[in-house]
């Protein structure tokens, strides 16, 4: 099954359950920094006729504004094995690796943020060959402070500030090693670029799909002041941009300038001058 990457175990299981379906056994990947899963779970029904019947009526349907994908598993299917270390970015929810194990790194403040002055390194901004190069840079300089674990790294989209910017998250074997990378490259230049090695905080975002996962691991790192304590709602799943909202269908400017102007105007006509606006730009 494919789904939207925000889901979290619990959220497909009860979304599974309130279709009739029992489920027997299942895999789902989180990604330990984000705490996302990676589009696709597997599923084991009680029966064939379960199965079937999941297909027939799940598959094109939304949940959490996404259309899921529903298929029968492909012949030669393995169920996957446990990672054998950290190093992989993934983890599996099957009780074999707990929250608070994946989140071990940022516990034990072994866990970094690196950032570096844009556009980075490599002749192309973004794209998997700009990445690579920026993950040899990376691997050549930190390595000898023992990494463990990349985050996926971010892209620029070819802007070009001043100040570096976040390009992925770093865990290092010891909180040790991560010190000393601090000392030895945080503020300074890194293969002709600046860069910062900075104690990584779960972003607000970050720390509300922690708390969708185990709300009391994100209570003990919020009281460690390792996670935002802000409220979050997830604009991608509750959006102004869904089928059928009031601003589905502008365009980001004319969805920012009609919600300004409802709340100049206490509410009224904000849809009306949004849409007068969007007929002057098709126009």
């Amino acid at each position: 099954m494919r789904l939207n990457k925000r889901a979290s175990p619990f959220e497909i299981e009860s979304f599974l359950k309130s279709k009739g379906l029992e489920i027997k056994k299942w895999q789902c990947r989180l990604d330990r920094f984000t705490f996302q899963n990676d589009t696709r779970c597997f599923i084991e029904l009680a029966t064939e006729e379960q199965a079937q019947k999941a297909i027939e009526a799940l598959n094109g349907i939304e949940f959490m504004h996404k259309s899921i994908v529903v298929a029968p598993m492909k012949d030669g299917f393995v169920w996957a094995k446990k990672p054998e270390s950290s190093h992989d970015s993934y983890f599996f929810d099957v009780n074999e690796v707990s929250p608070s194990e994946a989140l071990k790194p940022l516990l034990e403040e072994r866990r970094l943020m690196f950032s570096v002055q844009p556009p980075g390194w490599g002749p192309k901004i973004g794209g998997s060959g700009h990445n690579d190069i920026a993950r040899h840079h990376m691997e050549r300089h930190l390595g000898q402070f023992g990494i463990t674990c990349f985050s996926k790294l971010a892209p620029f989209y070819g802007d070009l500030k001043q100040r570096p910017r976040m390009l992925c998250f770093i865990d290092f074997e010891t909180k040790s090693g991560a010190d000393q990378a601090v000392r030895a490259f945080d503020d300074k230049e890194m293969e002709g670029c600046k860069v910062r090695l900075q104690p990584c905080k779960l972003a607000p975002w970050r720390a509300h799909q922690v708390g969708k996962v185990d709300k009391a691991l994100l209570s003990q790192l919020q009281e460690k002041g390792l996670a935002s304590t802000e409220p979050y709602e997830d604009k991608f799943v509750n959006s102004d941009r869904t089928k059928g909202a009031k601003y589905h269908k502008m365009t980001q400017t004319q969805r920012m300038e009609a919600i300004a102007a409802e709340k100049e105007n206490g509410g009224k006509n904000a849809k009306e001058e949004g849409t007068k606006k969007e007929a002057k730009v098709t126009e």
